[in-house]
């Protein structure tokens, strides 16, 4: 990781952009899941292989994802199903 130092009397101000963190995004996801109300999360590293396989998984048993850019809203159903297939389990 890069440091950068800042001397002087100036303060700084200003914005900066966070990418989101796989390791954070998947409890995040399948705690939404498992809820009864919808959730829209945001800033989720959507391109990433394992959180596709983990939107996948989730929809297939039974929740209605929606993916936007980084944006996943999550509306919880009924569970349709508890098992996954080789397909998704496998990856």
């Amino acid at each position: 990781m890069s440091k950068l130092t800042i001397q002087g009397p100036v303060s700084l101000s200003g914005d900066i952009s966070v990418r989101g963190a796989k390791n954070a995004a998947l409890p995040v996801l399948v705690a939404a899941a498992a809820g009864l109300e919808p959730v829209n999360l945001e800033n989720i590293p959507t391109t990433l292989n394992d959180v596709k396989v983990t939107i996948e998984a989730l929809s297939h048993i039974g929740g209605h994802i929606e993916i936007s850019d980084s944006n996943v809203t999550i509306i919880p159903s009924k569970t349709e199903t508890t098992f996954l297939p080789q397909e998704i389990s496998g990856r």
